[in-house]
């Protein structure tokens, strides 16, 4: 599948600070290392085209007969900064041609956006793992586009049996697969692990887990919690957050462990939490 693609990658000075302020990172928080951009797209759009270029609006555009014509086919966007011990992914996915430089156009084709993030935690001899899930609302502005979300579960995993994030997203999936309003929406899932996994997964290629195929509508996106400028990046961040928030009422409340349920999933007891926000 690799070889009907095509790669380029250029660096990027950061001209304004991530943390929003405006000003310019050595200004602000400290000079960042110039980000590296990296585009797969299909290969008939170097056959097919006098070349590759971009539009006055920053869109990556293919030059036919000296026309500025759409990108042919699906392109992905992985967006990071070198360092010693290899390149630093921030966020990777699936993108619209026609906002390809900016960062957030990874978020911006899909009708459901949701993201999720999986912590574990050492308490009383038991390795405990919870998920948050966020659902995620993109508004188109005239500027961009505006995220919102809220949070809407987590689920609680004790002595996971496997990988403890590819079992939220089983777990997630399969609810989402389950309602009605979900199944057949084009929909994004954020996370940020099994980075070299996730294309395979998107193609049907590699199941998520067991036995379970990502639906033709779905597709993964990966997302650093490194980095909160971006809006895929804030969603992890804040899964981040909530589920160490999850694990440390956990710890101090033991005495509700008798809420848990046994041979669910693979692992010793799993739990459900609903978020009312």
């Amino acid at each position: 599948m690799k070889d009907d693609y095509l790669t380029i990658e250029f660096d990027s000075e950061v001209i304004e600070c991530p943390c929003g302020s405006g000003k310019k990172p050595k200004k602000c928080c400290g000079e960042m290392k110039p980000r590296t951009y990296s585009i797969s797209m299909d290969k008939r759009n170097y056959y097919e085209s006098d070349g590759i270029s971009f539009n006055k609006e920053g869109s990556l555009m293919r030059n036919v007969g000296g026309e500025l014509l759409p990108i042919i086919g699906q392109t992905t966007l992985s967006y990071g900064y070198n360092r010693p011990k290899g390149k630093k992914i921030l966020l990777s996915g699936n993108a619209n041609g026609d906002f390809l430089m900016d960062a957030e156009s990874v978020l911006q084709d899909y009708d459901n956006l949701f993201a999720i993030d999986t912590n574990t935690k050492s308490i009383n001899g038991n390795d405990i793992s919870v998920s948050v899930v966020v659902h995620a609302y993109v508004e188109k502005t005239g500027q961009g586009f505006d995220l919102n979300f809220v949070a809407m579960k987590a689920f609680e995993f004790w002595n996971v049996s496997g990988s403890p994030e590819r079992l939220g997203w089983y777990v997630m999936i399969n609810a989402l697969m389950s309602n009605e309003a979900h199944q057949h929406k084009h929909t994004g899932i954020i996370v940020d692990s099994d980075l070299n996994s996730l294309e395979s997964i998107n193609l049907q290629h590699e199941c998520v887990l067991n036995d379970l195929l990502l639906p033709e509508s779905y597709k993964l996106i990966y997302a650093s919690s490194d980095l909160s400028s971006n809006g895929a990046n804030k969603l992890i961040k804040y899964c981040d957050k909530r589920a160490n928030e999850v694990l440390e009422y956990i710890r101090e409340n033991p005495s509700e462990d008798n809420l848990l349920l046994s041979e669910v999933y693979p692992c010793e007891y799993f739990r459900q939490w609903q978020f009312n926000e």
